[in-house]
């Protein structure tokens, strides 16, 4: 379960092109008289050293299969940082299902935001708003996560509204989008 990065590499002296991966999303170790590189995306292995299967479409990553990657019963209202499958080392936005189900309380709802945003306390009727908001008791929605950034663990800050014992948060990865260094964002 590690994530590589793969840079496409370059020797100035010959114009040869060629590609490599590393653990490391900033400096590759490059082969002899190779000089240039640029990071292109990034795989991961599953432990058993298959790379998990994806598509990509320019900076848009969409994994084959989604991963459950927060079961939470209960989970509190303090913030918490949430690791999503996601490359590590790099900021990317996440691309999520977020799933919150209450069987006890009337009004709840889910607050998720950058770890390098202020942390704000989710609200039903003011900023920041509750996305996911369940206004009875026995309710369920799932909602895709909001626009934010991972952090370079690739951690997400999610927050509720109210918790009780029937209350549960889901978050499905589905995939990522990787500006790989283009913005300005760096690796």
């Amino acid at each position: 379960s590690t994530w590589y990065h793969v840079f496409a590499i370059r020797r100035s002296d010959t114009g040869v092109v060629d590609a490599i991966c590393s653990a490391t999303s900033t400096q590759p170790v490059l082969p002899s008289g190779y000089d240039a590189y640029r990071r292109v995306g990034s795989i991961r292995n599953d432990g058993s050293s298959n790379i998990l299967a994806f598509k990509q479409d320019g900076d848009y990553f969409r994994l084959a299969t989604s991963i459950l990657d927060v079961n939470a019963s209960n989970p509190g209202t303090n913030a918490v940082a949430r690791t999503l499958t996601v490359p590590m080392g790099v900021t990317t936005q996440p691309i999520a299902t977020f799933f919150v189900q209450d069987s006890s309380v009337a009004s709840n709802g889910t607050y998720a935001s950058d770890l390098n945003q202020n942390d704000e306390t989710p609200n039903n009727s003011a900023a920041p708003l509750s996305f996911g908001g369940l206004a009875a008791a026995s309710a369920t929605t799932a909602n895709p996560g909001p626009p934010m950034r991972t952090s370079r663990s690739g951690q997400v800050r999610t927050r509720e509204y109210d918790s009780a014992a029937g209350h549960n948060l889901r978050i499905a990865t589905f995939g990522w989008i990787d500006a790989r260094g283009k913005d300005g964002s760096g690796p």
